[in-house]
């Protein structure tokens, strides 16, 4: 194990050594290839030198040397007199031989004249510059036939280049170059050994501080090695310890009773610390101890109750370490069992439960030297803290019973009132059903869902479109969506029964939010109303039929009052002329009312019927400004208009359009107040027109808008003499809206006014008329 340091050694000196000999080879070749490079541009420079000096002068007379055998050629006065041009040129340059060829590779000339004539076809060098590509061979030649006579031992580079005119001519000839590298590749070798040296030395160095940070390593490994010798052998005296401990813990745990298992755990403890009496008290109030375990001289004490024996069980119960007391210096104690005189020392544990001292372990050793060594005082700790935890469960164990006697009696109350609900609800006519989350029914109840065809086992998991036809359907899905974004919702529907009646019910839809807060579910209670539905109807015909009935009357009353006033029958006085016009204010205010009872009884039966025609909306402005203004001005109310100049014709009934604006102007002024202001404004938009009326009055509170336009409804803020006129005003007004096809808004802050807008939809062709106050 602890060879890693020899191993190390050998290994990373050998992995140096090669990194040292790798980083020598790799600068050599490095170095070469830029020797290479650089003397094959000089070559290249004295090729084309010799291009554009010699050559012109010399490739006819070469050219003709097809004919001419291998001797001819090297006599040929051409052929010296180019090798004495070459010579003198090539001087002090590193050249030692030269060589012409031709494209076929015979050789034109060379510097050693016995060559010239020679065919050169099968070098690869001569073959490739003659198709335009250099070529360089480096190599070493123990003897040499240079231009200046033998040379030995030197390193030369060939070089075979294409011979042309310009860089863009045709290759004419091979020209071969033989420089002598000898002495650059030796100051390659010195510069080579030379960073050889230096990178063994740094590599040395490195070496020498991998071994001593190895080295150190090593001698930490053995230190750590030692130590964790030391601790397996305290760790396996602790799993001896542990596994008596769980011996015990198996045995003691199997059982039930506390006093077995607080027998048991004092039996094992007290071997340890070779006590033969010993007891376990627990704490039941602030002067006495319950005896629940002992041995020796306690045994017989078991369930009896001893008193605090005085300082020492006091001190013990407020610490939470065990204790040790020679038993020479304990006082007299009364301890309630007879103890032998030859007691040496009391050990004292304290016995831990939820978190507070709730017993003592106390063990009376008869040896000397009592004090239990660290291992003996891990496992006293483990035997105490079981004994805490059989403490606790025998408590949590008679918690769990009576908990579970109070479920039981809980269950049973629950299941007695759930049968009473049951019962309750099977007997209601209401209908009774649950949705859940997604909107699917989870159950009907109630005495009348098979007369509904509403079995619950036939509706559950199903959605309202598969349930109901789809009016009734659209009904209930509207409602649901609202009540699962946690809204209230009131809605009536219409069912038919199995002997083909129909019933009416109206339903109170209401989100279910669980313990938790969140929302689980909706619940609904259907209640049959049909019977308050057939006296509404016979309220509404009997409503019909009395408004019908006195609108002759009335008729009369107002028309006669009108002629009496204009005085035909005769002269009135001032006073008679004051009681006739009360007489026909009043008459034409019952008229009103009964005008709006008759509105509102056939908009319940469905037979509220308009005339459509072409209107125009400035003319119905017109007459609607006329009629409030003098109101305004005796209520001292500002009436302002913000009226285009030109409005579109619609198709509407003139009568009710007058009706709706007479309705919202006189409340707008009614509720201003003396010094308020109303506005009336109108525009063409989105395809309509958009009439808005604003006041400066009471204002209407966010809650109360909803029901604005339910009948006989009032703002809980109007007081009382302001409570004139019927509260049909706003009802009759949206039910002309919606048959026109359009649309009501309101927007409103309790104390800060209100603003109606109207938008009815366009039609016919558009008009141009001015609109006035």
């Amino acid at each position: 194990m602890f060879r890693l340091f020899r191993f190390f050694a050998i290994a990373s000196l050998f992995v140096l050594a090669m990194g040292a000999l790798a980083l020598s080879i790799l600068y050599r070749q490095s170095a070469v290839q830029d020797l290479l490079r650089a003397e094959q541009d000089k070559n290249v420079a004295l090729t084309r030198s010799f291009a554009n000096t010699l050559w012109p002068e010399f490739s006819e007379l070469l050219g003709d040397s097809a004919t001419l055998s291998s001797d001819d050629l090297r006599n040929s006065p051409a052929v010296a007199a180019l090798d004495a041009a070459l010579r003198q040129q090539m001087t002090n340059l590193g050249i030692v031989r030269v060589k012409i060829y031709d494209l076929a590779g015979r050789t034109l000339y060379s510097s050693q004249l016995g060559q010239i004539g020679e065919n050169q076809a099968q070098n690869a060098g001569v073959m490739a510059a003659a198709h335009g590509e250099i070529v360089n061979e480096l190599t070493h030649r123990d003897e040499f036939n240079a231009l200046d006579g033998a040379i030995e031992n030197r390193d030369v580079l060939a070089s075979y280049l294409p011979l042309r005119r310009s860089a863009d001519a045709e290759v004419e000839a091979v020209f071969e170059l033989y420089s002598d590298v000898t002495a650059l590749l030796d100051d390659i070798d010195r510069v080579q050994w030379r960073i050889s040296a230096s990178v063994v030395v740094i590599l040395g160095i490195l070496y020498a501080a991998l071994l001593s940070v190895v080295l150190y390593g090593q001698r930490i490994i053995r230190q750590q090695y030692t130590e964790r010798t030391r601790a397996e052998l305290a760790l396996r005296r602790q799993n001896d310890y542990l596994s008596i401990l769980y011996a015990t813990a198996l045995r003691v745990l199997d059982r039930r009773e506390l006093d077995v298992t607080l027998h048991e755990i004092l039996t094992q403890t007290s071997q340890i610390v070779q006590a033969d009496h010993g007891v376990i008290v627990l704490a039941r109030d602030d002067v006495r101890l319950d005896v629940v375990a002992g041995i020796g001289a306690f045994a017989a004490h078991c369930g009896q109750r001893i008193a605090l024996a005085s300082s020492i069980t006091e001190t013990s119960f407020a610490s939470d370490k065990l204790r040790v007391y020679d038993w020479d210096v304990i006082d007299a104690c009364d301890w309630g069992a007879a103890l032998p005189p030859d007691l040496a020392a009391l050990i004292a544990i304290p016995l831990r439960s939820r978190r507070r001292v709730s017993g003592l372990f106390l063990l009376f050793a008869t040896a000397p030297d009592a004090l239990p060594s660290p291992e003996e005082t891990d496992l006293l700790a483990g035997y105490v803290q079981m004994a805490s935890l059989a403490v606790d469960n025998a408590s949590l164990y008679q918690n769990l019973q009576a908990e579970l006697e109070e479920r039981k009696r809980t269950e049973a109350t629950l299941a007695a009132s759930e049968e009473r609900m049951r019962a309750l609800v099977q007997s209601m006519r209401d209908v009774v059903f649950t949705v859940d989350l997604s909107g699917r029914y989870t159950g009907f109840y109630g005495r009348a869902i098979e007369e509904y065809g509403l079995l619950s086992g036939s509706a559950v998991g199903k959605t309202p479109a598969e349930v109901f036809a789809p009016a009734t359907a659209q009904l209930h899905t509207d409602a649901i969506a609202r009540a699962l974004a946690n809204e209230n919702v009131v809605f009536d529907w219409e069912i038919a029964t199995s002997d083909a009646g129909k019933v009416f019910l109206q339903t109170s839809l209401s989100p279910v939010i669980n313990r938790t807060g969140a929302l689980s579910g909706v619940v609904g209670v259907g209640r049959d109303y049909s019977e308050l539905k057939r006296l509404e109807q016979m309220k509404t015909e009997f409503v019909a039929n009395v408004s019908h009935e006195l609108r002759t009357p009335l008729a009369s009353i107002l028309g006669y009052t009108e002629i009496v006033l204009q005085g035909r029958p005769g002269p009135l006085n001032e006073l008679q002329q004051e009681f006739l016009q009360t007489i026909l204010e009043s008459g034409k205010r019952l008229k009103r009312l009964v005008d709006d009872l008759l509105d509102v009884s056939k908009i319940e039966v469905g037979k509220f019927r308009m005339q459509f025609d072409k209107t125009n909306l400035t003319v119905c402005l017109q007459r609607a400004l006329e009629t409030i203004e003098p109101v305004a001005a005796r209520s001292d109310v500002e009436l302002t208009t913000l009226l285009p100049t030109t409005l579109p014709t619609i198709m509407a009934d003139a009568q009710r359009i007058g009706q709706v604006l007479d309705n919202l102007l006189s409340n707008a002024v009614k509720y201003s107040g003396s010094g308020g202001s109303v506005t009336v404004s109108a525009a063409a938009m989105e395809g309509g027109v958009s009439i808005t009326v604003t006041d400066s009055g009471i204002g209407i509170a966010a809650e109360e808008i909803p029901q604005l336009f339910t009948r006989f409804y009032r703002a809980a803020n109007v007081a009382v003499s302001q409570r004139t006129g019927t509260g049909l005003g706003l009802y009759i007004t949206k039910a002309i809206i919606d048959g026109h096809g359009g649309h009501i808004e309101v927007e409103s802050q309790s104390g800060r006014g209100s603003l109606f807008r109207v938008w009815l939809p366009a039609g016919g062709d558009s008009t141009v008329q001015p609109v006035t106050a």
